[in-house]
């Protein structure tokens, strides 16, 4: 599925984000990777920062990011890491 969103909280919750600039990808993964991590050119974590609610949208991506890792350890969901997602889906 694609979503073009208007809103950061919309795909906070998603399980990639894939950022352009200017028709070119400039960022890809999970947001909590984009806004927390070393992820990426920073793109993504400017656009939570101007938005406002930099820390909702922290909270936002971290429970996410927790749910999936102790879904992941206990064998419920793939590993779907940038490098192996598109052998995934």
């Amino acid at each position: 599925m694609i979503c073009i969103a208007h809103r950061l909280r919309t795909i906070i919750d998603y399980d990639r984000v894939l950022v352009l600039d200017q028709g070119t990808i400039a960022e890809y993964d999970t947001p909590y990777n984009l806004l927390c991590g070393d992820a990426g050119v920073g793109m993504f974590k400017a656009m939570c920062e101007n938005s406002g609610e930099m820390d909702t949208l922290v909270q936002m991506a971290t429970a996410v990011e927790n749910k999936i890792r102790a879904e992941r350890e206990q064998g419920v969901v793939p590993n779907t890491t940038p490098d192996n997602f598109s052998r995934h889906h």
